[in-house]
């Protein structure tokens, strides 16, 4: 037997021990399979959802109803879901601008709801007579903030 018989033959041994990745069968029952996904979070509809198999984020994302509070940058649409997976819609984290009491020029301070021209100017001059706030709570100290517009204003200041 020369060289190339034995290539031959050791190739076509080695075809027989393989398995094969797919058979023709399965390719034919392919647009026939489904899976089963859950979708909650900030929707609307959660629940169960079947989708035709390899189907991606986007085309679950499709069928939902998304709520408007939904951050839906922080979802991939190209995922390929498969069977048994939750695609869980993100809320969105409110992003309050928060102002420094202690390094806030008075632009900054009057970018607060309920601080104008006036309550900025107090407080960046109690700043400059009296040294850095301690706590924000230390705001009352100066002129036209009283504890129930500190209460209103807290989330939007730090230190």
């Amino acid at each position: 037997m020369n060289i190339h018989m034995r290539y031959l033959a050791l190739f076509l041994l080695l075809g027989l021990l393989v398995k094969p990745a797919c058979r023709i069968s399965d390719l034919e029952n392919f647009e026939t399979k489904f899976i089963t996904v859950q979708a909650r979070g900030e929707i609307r509809n959660p629940g169960l959802y079947v989708l035709p198999a390899f189907s991606s984020t986007e085309i679950l994302l499709s069928q939902l109803e998304i709520k408007s509070t939904a951050d839906l940058e922080l979802i991939n649409g190209n995922i390929i879901l498969k069977d048994g997976d939750v695609l869980v819609v993100p809320k969105k984290r409110d992003s309050v601008l928060k102002v420094s009491v202690n390094h806030g020029t008075l632009e900054q301070l009057m970018l607060v709801p309920g601080i104008g021209r006036k309550t900025a100017q107090n407080i960046i001059d109690y700043r400059e007579k009296n040294g850095y706030f301690q706590t924000v709570d230390d705001l009352v100290r100066a002129n036209g903030i009283g504890i129930k517009t500190l209460n209103r204003i807290r989330e939007y200041l730090t230190l």
